[in-house]
Parts: C-alpha cells; structure tokens; sequence
C-alpha cells in the first residue's frame, strides 16, 4: 500500500474546463483544472496542477484566489521538467475578492505546503555534512487522475 498526501493553501488562477468522458455516463460532469505552486518551507517551489472534479455548474475560483486542499499528489523528481498534480479530494476557497486590498490581509501566513507519504524506503538515513540534518528516501505512488503516478521523496530532518 502506497499513498502520497499534500495538502495545505494554494493560491490559483488560470481555470480550464475538461468535460469527464465516464463510459455510459449521461451527466454533466466535469474536471475543473487551476494553475498553482506547491512552496516548501525550505523556500523552493513546484509548480503544479490543481484538479477538481464537479459539474459544469459549478462556479469557477476567481484568478489568485486562495483555496485550501487536500489531495492526492504527484510530484516528479527534481530533475523531470513536468508539474506535480494535486487531485483535490477536498477543496475550499478562502472567502473574499482577490482583486481587494484587504483580502491579502484575512489569508493565514503559513504558504508551505504539509506532505503525508504512505511508501516503501529506498534509501538508508543519511546525515548531512552540515551535521544537522538527516534524511530518508521514500518512493510513494497513488492513482492520480485516472493513472498511477509514482513519486521520490526525500524528508529532511533538522
């Protein structure tokens, strides 16, 4: 059993429509895809691709708008070039209107994303040469929009 969690506040903007095309289905179900980066408390970033599964009713995220989610994740190893996707299992947006000076004001001040990685240890603890840091190699996969994605961690330990 493998499973790789993220979750934490987004920021969002560039929203697209892709209607769900389910065999036999007749409904108006749809994946609502936004724009996003997943920080790191270390201060590097990800850039990434929120997915959200709903009906074409639904109402779209307004540009830098925050949301919190959570969500099953992809993320691909530092050297691959791809995005990491989040496949929102849950997702709230922040009340208030982006476009507002006041709503940078009412957002919590914690933008590093939380990750929760359910895997197999590819890799002995190691200690850091600075002598304060030990890490750990953990490889996780999950099915994330409709395909088994696989991801390598690596968790620090200060």
């Amino acid at each position: 059993m493998s499973s790789l969690i993220v979750f934490g506040f987004f920021c969002v903007s560039g929203s697209c429509r892709i209607p769900s095309l389910k065999p036999g289905s007749m409904s108006n179900s749809c994946y609502t895809c936004y724009d996003t980066a997943i920080h790191a408390s270390a201060g590097n970033s990800l850039q990434a691709e929120i997915i959200v599964e709903g009906v074409f009713s639904d109402a779209v995220i307004a540009d830098h708008s925050v949301v919190f989610v959570v969500g099953k994740a992809y993320l691909p190893s530092t050297a691959a070039c791809e995005r990491g996707l989040l496949e929102a299992m849950y997702f709230v947006p922040l009340p208030g209107d982006p476009s507002c000076d006041v709503y940078k004001f009412i957002l919590p001040q914690w933008n590093a994303a939380f990750v929760l990685g359910l895997g197999r240890v590819t890799s002995s603890f190691a200690s850091h040469d600075d002598g304060h840091h030990n890490s750990i190699s953990v490889s996780c996969s999950d099915y994330v929009w409709d395909g088994k994605m696989s991801s390598k961690l690596m968790y620090v330990f200060l």
